[in-house]
C-alpha cells in the first residue's frame, strides 16, 4: 500500500502552501483562457459559452466544485496532507479521522490516491484470495467461453456508446475509454455470475476508468456492488434497491413533510427518478463535479449517503418543488438538477448537518420489511 502514497507531501514542505492563491487563481485563469479547449480534465465537454465563461467553467471542472478551495483554504489542505504523510507505509482503516476528511471534500490531487486505497480496504481478502492477475484471468477464460446468446455481453456492447455521451472519452466506439470499459464489465460479468451485468453498472465503471486503470476499475466494480451495496441490489428484479425507495419515502415523510403532502396532492410518483440515483450514485443526474464527490463518500460509507444525498437533493429542490402546480412541472425539476443544485458545500452541508439523526439501524430495518413487501408483490 505504501506506494499509493510517494507523492505525499513531506512534513516540511507543509508551510510552502501559503503562497498566494489569489495570484495563483489568476493565473489557472489565464492559462486556461489560453489553451481554449473544448473539455475539462477529465473529459467532459464544456458548455458553450464567451471565452472567460468557459475558461472558469474548465477551472471548475478540472479542479473539482473545490478549486477556490484548494486555491486558499490551507487548514483543510494542511489536514489531508498531515493525514497522508502519517498514513504513508500503513494499510488504510476506517477512522473517525477519515470519515471527518472525507465528508470535508478529497482534494482533486489525492482523489486516484484515496480510491485505490478505500478499493482496497474493502476488497483487500477478496485480492488475496484470488491471487494476482485475477482480472487478466477472467477476461482470458472469460472471452473463449462467450456464447452468442449471452445476454449481459449483448447489453454491454449495446450500452457501451450511451454511457458518458458528453464525455471524450466515451462518446464514440473508437473513443479512448471504450475498449477498456467493456473489458471491465465484461470481466465483472464474468466474475460474477449471479448479477453478470445491469444497466447503470457501465456509468459506475466509466467514472471509475477517469481516475483508475483497468485493473483497478474492475475492483472498483467489486467494490462498489458486493461490498458497499446491500447484498442483491443489482439482481432479482432490483428488488432491495425498490424497496429503498419505499424508505427514502418514509423518510420524506418525517424530514420533508409540506414537500411530501404536497407531491401526494399532485399525485408525483418519485420512484422513477430517485432509482436511478441509487443504481447510479446521481451519474447524470446531478453535473460530474457534484457526483464525483459523492462518489468519495460512497467509497467510504457506502449505500447509508445515497439516502442522505437525496434527501438532501429534495430539500434543495423544495422550494421549487411546492410552487410546482402540476406532475409535469415536477417532472420538469427534477430533470434539471443542474439548474438548482450547483455548489457542493451546500449540498453536503443539507446531507450531513441538516439531516440529523440519521441512524442507520432504522434504514436497514425498514428495508427488510418493505424487501418482503416487494417480493410479495412481484410474486402476486
Amino acid at each position: 500500500m505504501h506506494d499509493l502514497f510517494i507523492d505525499a507531501p513531506a512534513v516540511h514542505d507543509l508551510p510552502h502552501r501559503e503562497a498566494d492563491a489569489e495570484l495563483r487563481s489568476k493565473s489557472i485563469l489565464e492559462q486556461t483562457l489560453a489553451e481554449g479547449d473544448t473539455t475539462d480534465a477529465l473529459g467532459f465537454y464544456l458548455p458553450t459559452l464567451n471565452p472567460f465563461e468557459a475558461a472558469v467553467s474548465k477551472v471548475e471542472r478540472n479542479h473539482g466544485s473545490n478549486w477556490k478551495r484548494e486555491l486558499s483554504d490551507q487548514d483543510w489542505l494542511m489536514k489531508w496532507d498531515s493525514f497522508l504523510v502519517n498514513q504513508a507505509n500503513k494499510p488504510l482503516v476506517q477512522s473517525a479521522e477519515l470519515k471527518a476528511l472525507m465528508r470535508s471534500g478529497v482534494p482533486a490531487t489525492y482523489r486516484t490516491r484515496i480510491w485505490k486505497c478505500l478499493v482496497q480496504l474493502w476488497t483487500r481478502i477478496k485480492q488475496d484470495d484470488t491471487g494476482h492477475g485475477y482480472f487478466e484471468c477472467l477476461l482470458k477464460k472469460g472471452e473463449a467461453q462467450i456464447k452468442d446468446d449471452d445476454a449481459c455481453i449483448k447489453q454491454i456492447d449495446l450500452d457501451l456508446e450511451r454511457t458518458l455521451p458528453s464525455n471524450k472519452f466515451y462518446d464514440n466506439k473508437n473513443s479512448e475509454k471504450i475498449e477498456p470499459l467493456k473489458r471491465v464489465l465484461y470481466a465483472f460479468r464474468f466474475h460474477n455470475k449471479t448479477i453478470g451485468y445491469c444497466q447503470g453498472l457501465n456509468r459506475i465503471a466509466a467514472i471509475s476508468l477517469l481516475f483508475l486503470e483497468e485493473s483497478e476499475a474492475f475492483w472498483f466494480m467489486v467494490a462498489f456492488v458486493e461490498y458497499l451495496q446491500p447484498a442483491d441490489y443489482y439482481e432479482n428484479n432490483l428488488v432491495c434497491a425498490v424497496a429503498d425507495q419505499k424508505v427514502l419515502a418514509e423518510i420524506m415523510r418525517e424530514k420533508l413533510p409540506k414537500l411530501d403532502a404536497h407531491l401526494r396532492k399532485l399525485e408525483v410518483d418519485l420512484t422513477p427518478f430517485t432509482l436511478s440515483w441509487f443504481l447510479t450514485c446521481f451519474v447524470d443526474v446531478l453535473p460530474h463535479h457534484l457526483y464525483i464527490p459523492i462518489f468519495d463518500i460512497f467509497l467510504y460509507e457506502g449505500n447509508k449517503i445515497l439516502f442522505r444525498f437525496a434527501v438532501a437533493v429534495l430539500k434543495l429542490c423544495e422550494p421549487k418543488l411546492l410552487q410546482c402546480p402540476s406532475s409535469g412541472s415536477v417532472h420538469g425539476v427534477l430533470n434539471n438538477l443542474a439548474g438548482t443544485i450547483t455548489d457542493f458545500k451546500e449540498l453536503s452541508d443539507a446531507a450531513f448537518n441538516w439531516l440529523n439523526p440519521f441512524p442507520l439501524k432504522m434504514i436497514e430495518t425498514k428495508r427488510q420489511i418493505y424487501i418482503k413487501e416487494v417480493s410479495g408483490s412481484y410474486r402476486s
